[in-house]
């Protein structure tokens, strides 16, 4: 089980960095609506965290040093859950998380920052003990990793389409 978890949190870092790739003004204007930056360094940054988040999920998924990457991933997972925490804190929940197009259009709410801290924690668990566990034959583990990753992102989209229906209702 920790190996499909191992794959599917490979997926899931690939696909998002995908989508910061491909919709990157979205995703640069997410990030500098969460006023945690210095000014100019936003495309920087963004431009970082879509290259760190596609390392760690090719590392992942390649069974690369896949404890040092579930460390790196579990980081940024945890970085996005306090950059919302933080705007939260401020009172800011008509923010646009920026968690990808699945989740196009979601506000910030709590529990968008648990889910990340949740995750982080299971992709440490799940590497732990996959370092202990038989070499990850990918071909095995794929396509229970993939059922996974569509899980995680039909879940992202009914999230969002909650959360823009509420601040639809909430803004009449």
């Amino acid at each position: 089980m920790a190996h499909i978890l191992i794959a599917a949190f490979g997926l899931m870092f690939l696909l998002d960095a995908a989508d910061k790739a491909l919709h990157f003004t979205r995703f640069t204007t997410s990030l500098s609506a969460y006023e945690l930056l210095p000014a100019g360094m936003t495309c920087a940054t963004a431009i970082a965290l879509g290259l760190a988040g596609f390392l760690v999920g090719a590392a992942l998924l390649g069974a690369i040093a896949v404890v040092q990457a579930a460390a790196g991933g579990s980081a940024l997972l945890l970085l996005f859950a306090a950059g919302m925490a933080i705007n939260l804190a401020r009172g800011r929940k008509d923010l646009e998380c920026g968690c990808g197009t699945a989740a196009s259009g979601q506000r910030l709410q709590w529990r968008l920052v648990a889910r990340n801290v949740v995750l982080a924690c299971v992709l440490l668990i799940a590497a732990t003990v996959s370092s202990h566990a038989a070499p990850l034959r990918l071909i095995e583990v794929l396509p229970a990793a993939f059922g996974l990753a569509l899980v995680y992102l039909a879940v992202s989209a009914v999230w969002a389409s909650g959360s823009q229906q509420q601040f639809r209702l909430g803004s009449l």
